[in-house]
């Protein structure tokens, strides 16, 4: 079998008016709240969190060992658990994820724009 690899680029911290950057407060599990989203900035807060009641929040984890695990909303009214990597490249600022979903590739680049322990925000880049 051959195995793609889903690579998610995050850059963490660049010169973009960050007031909140703390990346030690990305290792956790976070729940997406749609309900904070604005425009194309995604907005995630960590398991504990109170977040209004909904049918399922997609959720992404990052463990300090480097494994990732992506929570995906599957058609079956579960999650599709996809597990693999990531890379903090704190020289670049950037976060590697990698993950195999069959044979699919995904390239998807984020900016982070707030991490603390409270709120993880990032924004797609084009």
């Amino acid at each position: 079998m051959i195995l793609k690899y889903i690579y998610i680029y995050i850059i963490l911290c660049s010169n973009v008016n960050i007031q909140n950057c703390d990346n030690d407060s990305l290792f956790k599990l976070w729940f997406q709240s749609s309900e904070e989203q604005s425009n194309d900035v995604l907005v995630f807060r960590p398991e504990g969190y109170e977040l209004p009641r909904v049918w399922s929040r997609e959720k992404m984890e990052f463990k300090k060992t480097g494994e990732f695990i992506y929570h995906q909303i599957a058609p079956e009214d579960g999650y599709l658990v996809l597990k693999g990597a990531f890379k903090l490249d704190n020289e670049n600022n950037e976060l590697h994820i990698t993950y195999t979903k069959g044979t699919q590739l995904i390239i998807t680049n984020y900016k982070l724009i707030e991490v603390t322990s409270k709120i993880l925000k990032i924004k797609l880049l084009k």
